[in-house]
């Protein structure tokens, strides 16, 4: 069964205003999406004075991120260098997992060394459009292709997008380019050629050509007053059905190389050459290779001599070893001359990249295997004063690692130098490709220079769990990839120093593995840290979940003890939610089958003399199955609350109810705590925080003061009150996260609209004055934007709040915000409307 939404819960220890904080986000393991409000029209203060507010950020070092497909393509002219990257996802307003819709990365060369200068993002917002899959560059000038782009009703027709340099550091839109008539899956942009400054081709390999599908087409175009106006369609002599004509091309001497790697009733390939001026056809080129080969699949030449890749070429009874033929630049000179890779091996793909260039011959292997390592890939360089004879120079990645693909991608500066993509390569823990550039020095090549994109925090959600306890803070990104692999999660730890939060350390789990969600639920008491991690496998159980205790030994934070159910069971999500109060700590494990189905359970642990112990385990007596008790926890001196905001009361589903359990002689069930109106799909439990004598209890969808708005329930010796937000609305989901501080009480509501941006969030306060609790203003942060989910997670100790807006884009979806305030400002007159 699904855990409930939302996934926050707090605790706070009996002598500080220690909160904890755990977040899934949403249900499950599917993407995650906020709830939308109706939208508000709220004048905010536009600005925080600094000295109140610190932004707390991804430890990351920049934007790249797996698939993102970086050195796919290459342009170099001059002092520029255009890198594509078809795969990247770009934040996108209103759209919580952006869109995969490619980016171009401009570099110019200083000082010898090419730095970022530009990025360039596909100027019509589509999902899937592989913006960059194609680049070509000439001086001030270059083509970028979005070959799966959506075009006038048609998916993946394709459009071609044409920048040119303002003279002043800037690449500026000047002209979108589409076919004639855009086809259903045409490619148009598949591959781009500059012919000369005036004209330039555009390859659609899928377009149809005299009724045959996937034929292809070439599109050729003109200058013309200032416009650019399709001159000249391209056709082979005869139309095959699938051949792929135009999927690769090269100018040479002004006229037209084009590929058509699948032509053929062998599919062995063709290239056709069209002459400078009339563009007219010419004989097809002989060809030695054999059915299936892709030849055609790549094309390079220097107006002297014409390489053709077919890297799918079978060689030495290895199906895709690849091959090279090479040709007088006439192509009328018989077979030409076979190369093949000095070693040759399955799938290796010689020839799929080509270029021509300072006397040599460049041939890239992008799936050849390096060591140990399979497809790291290779580059094999040929003198050509030696008629490409002998045994190349091969080039590869000096600490290559699986998949990386060097030689996907070709480029060679006008010192000799290379430029070889490989857009599988490892960033940190991220395939998201790199370009490694290799200095020509003598006759040879210094160990290669990697231009990346860093390791950027795509869907990480820092912030997703948060806690402080006096000088130290904790903020996780639970679906931060790893070297462990994706959602493995992470935790990150700040000191304040000074009256700044500084970066402190970082926690990965002492058993890292793939999906263990390592952080979706911290708590901090002092000098000791909890975390869960709810989908670490335990026995061959999956997500039978985890806990575990880090202690700060004065320089560092070790760890002490690693919790786990002593019986594994499949999906308990033991550590779902964890709380610290002096030597005990509660995990929560809703799915726990102790007995009955998924009815969830607490498991209480207590550390005497440095050792911990399981000393109880909390079952609520009488419940039905599925209800998942444990999805929040709070633990303060002898009380002990599970949540089940899932639960039904008074036979409303979804109305949630709180277990409270009493220390005596062992811990025992006291009562069931709901609602005092129990509402159905009101989430009664969404978020818990223990004051002296108070338990506060948030209730995300209760409809109290309006349709599913959210509320908080605090119950103590005085009574039951209902706090509500004077200006609900809803979807705002007020009490996902609670924090209590003294007489001061603060509720998140992330699905908040502000000036018609969708669930951006928000803060409440509420201020008990004379045992009276009083609404102050709503808190808004200068830097809001849609879907930041501002409200999350929240924690608060004596001065400071943490406030986190996991869901923020900064440079990606889904990166994740924390924002440090001072407690006094905060509560006297800070950042609200």
């Amino acid at each position: 069964m699904p855990l409930p939404y939302p996934h926050h819960a707090q605790t706070r220890g009996p002598r500080t205003a220690r909160h904890h904080t755990d977040l899934i986000g949403f249900v499950g393991r599917g993407a995650l999406a906020l709830s939308v409000g109706l939208a508000l029209t709220i004048t905010a203060h536009a600005e925080v004075p600094l000295q109140e507010q610190q932004r707390l950020s991804p430890w990351t070092t920049g934007d790249g991120t797996a698939g993102d497909g970086f050195g796919i393509a290459l342009a170099q002219d001059g002092d520029w260098l255009a890198v594509g990257a078809w795969g990247k996802v770009v934040a996108v307003p209103d759209v919580l997992n952006g869109l995969a819709q490619g980016e171009t990365y401009l570099y110019r060369r200083v000082g010898g060394a090419w730095e970022a200068t530009q990025d360039l993002s596909l100027p019509d917002l589509a999902e899937n459009a592989n913006f960059g899959a194609a680049l070509a560059l000439r001086g001030d000038r270059l083509l970028v292709a979005a070959p799966r782009l959506f075009v006038d009703g048609q998916e993946e027709a394709g459009r071609v997008y044409l920048y040119e340099h303002d003279g002043n550091g800037q690449w500026l839109l000047s002209a979108r380019i589409d076919s004639l008539l855009p086809q259903f899956d045409g490619r148009f942009g598949t591959a781009v050629a500059w012919l000369d400054d005036e004209h330039f081709a555009v390859g659609a390999p899928r377009e149809v050509d005299r009724g045959q599908g996937g034929a292809g087409r070439v599109h050729v175009y003109v200058e013309s007053a200032g416009d650019w106006v399709l001159q000249q369609t391209l056709l082979p002599a005869t139309a095959d059905a699938e051949a792929r004509f135009g999927a690769a091309l090269a100018e040479v001497g002004g006229g037209l190389l084009v590929g058509s790697p699948q032509a053929g009733p062998d599919n062995r390939g063709a290239v056709d050459r069209f002459i400078a001026g009339t563009l007219q056809l010419q004989p097809r080129v002989a060809t030695p290779v054999g059915a299936g080969a892709g030849f055609g699949s790549a094309l390079a030449t220097d107006g002297t001599l014409v390489a053709v890749g077919a890297p799918l070429s079978e060689v030495a009874a290895e199906p895709g070893a690849g091959q090279v033929v090479l040709y007088p630049a006439g192509l009328d000179a018989g077979p030409g001359q076979t190369l093949q890779s000095p070693i040759p091996a399955d799938q290796a793909r010689y020839g799929a990249a080509l270029t021509i260039a300072d006397g040599r011959l460049w041939v890239g292997e992008p799936q050849a295997d390096v060591g140990l390592d399979p497809d790291d890939g290779k580059v094999h360089v040929y003198p050509l004063s030696m008629g490409a004879a002998g045994v190349p120079l091969s080039l590869s990645a000096p600490a290559p690692g699986p998949s990386g693909r060097l030689g996907t991608a070709l480029a060679v500066e006008a010192d000799g130098s290379l430029l070889a993509g490989a857009d599988l390569d490892k960033v940190g823990p991220n395939g998201q490709g790199s370009v490694q550039r290799f200095q020509a020095q003598g006759g040879g090549f210094d160990p290669p220079v990697r231009i990346d994109r860093g390791d950027g925090a795509y869907l990480e959600r820092f912030g997703s769990a948060v806690a402080i306890s006096g000088s130290w803070a904790v903020a996780s990104s639970f679906l931060e990839r790893t070297e462990a692999g994706s959602e493995a999660g992470a935790v990150y730890l700040y000191q304040l120093v000074d009256g700044q939060w500084q970066r402190f350390q970082r926690l990965l789990s002492p058993d890292p593995a793939i999906e263990q969600r390592f952080g979706v639920a911290v708590a901090l008491d002092g000098e000791r840290l909890a975390v869960g991690a709810y989908w670490d496998a335990l026995g061959g159980q999956a997500d039978a979940g985890a806990a575990y205790v880090f202690r700060f030994d004065g320089s560092q934070w070790l760890l002490e003890r690693s919790f786990r159910m002593q019986t594994a069971e499949a999906e308990a999500f033991f550590g779902f939610s964890v709380a610290l109060d002096g030597d005990r700590l509660l995990v929560g494990a809703p799915g726990a089958n102790v007995s009955d189905f998924d009815e969830g359970a607490g498991f209480v642990y207590r550390r005497s003399n440095d050792v911990w112990t399981l000393e109880d385990t909390l079952l609520v007596p009488g419940e039905e199955f599925g209800v998942q008790y444990g999805t929040r926890v709070a633990l303060r001196g002898d009380l002990a609350l599970l949540a089940a905001p899932g639960a039904t009361s008074d036979a409303l589903p979804g109305a949630g109810a709180v277990a409270r359990f009493r220390l005596g002689v062992g811990w025992a069930f006291e009562d069931r705590l709901q609602a005092a109106v129990p509402q159905e799909g009101g989430a009664f439990g969404s978020s818990l925080a223990l004051g002296e004598g108070l338990i506060a209890i948030g209730a995300s969808t209760d409809s109290t003061a309006d349709t599913a708005a959210g509320a908080i329930h605090l119950r103590s010796a005085g009574g039951d009150v209902v706090l509500t937000a004077h200006d609900a609305m809803p979807g705002d989901r007020l009490g996902s996260a609670i924090a209590l501080s003294g007489d001061v009480l603060l509720a998140g509501a992330p699905g908040v609209d502000i000036d018609e941006q969708s669930s951006q969030g928000a803060l409440y306060r509420w201020r008990r004055i004379g045992g009276i609790w009083t609404q102050d203003e709503r808190l808004l942060v200068s830097d809001g934007s849609g879907l930041d989910g501002l409200g999350l997670a929240l924690a608060a100790d004596g001065e400071w709040a943490m406030l986190a807006a996991p869901f923020k884009a900064i440079e990606q979806p889904q990166e994740g915000y924390v924002y440090a305030v001072t407690v006094a400002p905060l509560f006297a007159d800070g950042f609200e409307d």
